[in-house]
């Protein structure tokens, strides 16, 4: 039986840590979106949810990588447009180029060209017969995108060695699309890591009006470079750079109902997404999670942890005697996703004291420093938002998080 595992990305106070700011960053190789977000969760994170349009404003989304004409060949590196060639001369960054990479790139900003396997996909420069450059938004091998030059009776953009520099600044700046993690799953448009957010600033006519879009058609929404606040409607399948954010601070809410001893292997055994065990936290987190963390939406949901995002995974590793709960999704607080009153902790009480299943210090002075024979594992009471001692045999939720 799967585990359901819901990543809780903690979105104010801190649980584990006071470092709960989150890593956003901006990758400038294009990839198509689904690409985009692989790349993001293989890294422990995800295509970025905008809840407001400040999300974007610490990440400087302007970067990006462009091909032009220039080949490395059997004489060297050359300058080629794609009917004549000449010597490129040293026109590589320090360090560049590297061995396998046969084709040049330039780097906004950079007045130095760099070196790329042939077959990545990348923005590229075309120029007509006056020099002018075209900017080609259309990720495209190198190969490729020479070939799309000539189809515009164009030709790949080149320069003279001696001018390179100077040139360069020309063109540095330039408008493309940057992916988020918006996208229609044909159904309605959703968040790549299951967020709950409304926000949409579509520019001109909305994409939920008309017709759904059709799969790989407008169905994935991105942001510009020059302009984070609207959002356009694109194909899935054209490739740009993208932004992922992934959080410091961790929790995982394991769905399954699990004595002490089940729960801190299933933590242990996440292997496949990060470092984790049973969830270690003191009693003053818990009171500036409480402090700080909104205002539930019913009474019989308490506003313990506040989850701005979060996705579903799926683990093979559950001992077979655990069986599964059914609880509701619809609501971003803690209680609402589990089915038990308590949740286990990495909470142990062994040879005459407590200790948390991490190494870690414990420091609660509520806890019963003698607790009976039966009651030696530590559980967080959810409608009490206290840590109090529990039956290890006893079958809970557990929470994770990352060490």
């Amino acid at each position: 039986m799967e585990v359901l595992l819901w990543f809780l990305w903690l979105c104010s106070a801190p649980v584990l840590s006071s470092e709960t700011e989150e890593d956003l960053w901006y990758e400038s190789r294009p990839r198509t979106w689904h690409k985009a977000r692989d790349f993001c969760r293989r890294h422990n994170a995800d295509l970025i949810t905008l809840q407001s349009q400040a999300d974007l404003g610490p990440v400087e989304i302007t970067s990006f990588q462009a091909w032009l004409g220039l080949r490395s060949t059997s004489s060297g590196w050359r300058w080629t447009d794609g009917l004549q060639e000449r010597d490129a001369g040293d026109v590589f960054a320090k360090g560049q180029p590297h061995s396998g990479q046969e084709c040049g790139k330039m780097v906004h900003s950079e007045t130095k060209a760099y070196a790329d396997a042939c077959h990545q996909k990348h923005f590229f420069f075309c120029e007509d017969s006056t020099g002018l450059p075209h900017f080609e938004l259309e990720a495209k091998p190198w190969a490729e995108a020479m070939e799309h030059c000539r189809s515009l009776s164009l030709r790949f953009m080149t320069f003279h060695s001696e001018t390179f520099d100077v040139e360069s600044a020309v063109w540095v700046w330039k408008t493309f699309p940057v992916w988020i993690g918006l996208h229609h799953d044909g159904a309605a448009w959703s968040w790549s890591d299951g967020a709950q957010s409304d926000h949409r600033t579509w520019t001109g006519s909305a994409p939920g009006a008309g017709p759904v879009p059709a799969s790989g058609s407008g169905s994935c929404a991105a942001v510009r470079s020059n302009n984070k606040y609207y959002m356009w409607r694109h194909s899935c399948s054209e490739a740009f750079p993208f932004v992922c954010r992934r959080s410091k601070t961790r929790v995982l809410l394991v769905q399954e109902l699990l004595s002490w001893e089940q729960g801190l292997e299933v933590c242990r055994n996440m292997s496949s997404v990060g470092n984790f065990s049973l969830l270690s936290v003191e009693e003053s987190d818990l009171q500036n999670i409480l402090k700080h963390t909104t205002g539930a939406t019913s009474s019989k949901v308490l506003p313990l942890l506040s989850v701005s995002h979060m996705f579903l995974l799926s683990l093979t590793h559950v001992p077979p005697q655990s069986h599964t709960c059914s609880s509701s999704v619809s609501h971003m607080f803690l209680l609402s996703l589990t089915c038990s009153p308590s949740v286990w902790l990495g909470l142990r009480f062994l040879a005459g004291s407590w200790f948390w299943s991490d190494g870690s210090v414990v420091s609660l002075p509520s806890l019963d420093p003698c607790p009976e024979a039966r009651l030696r594992c530590g559980a967080l009471v959810l409608n009490t938002s206290s840590i109090e001692p529990a039956d290890c045999s006893q079958e809970l939720n557990v929470l994770c998080h990352r060490r």
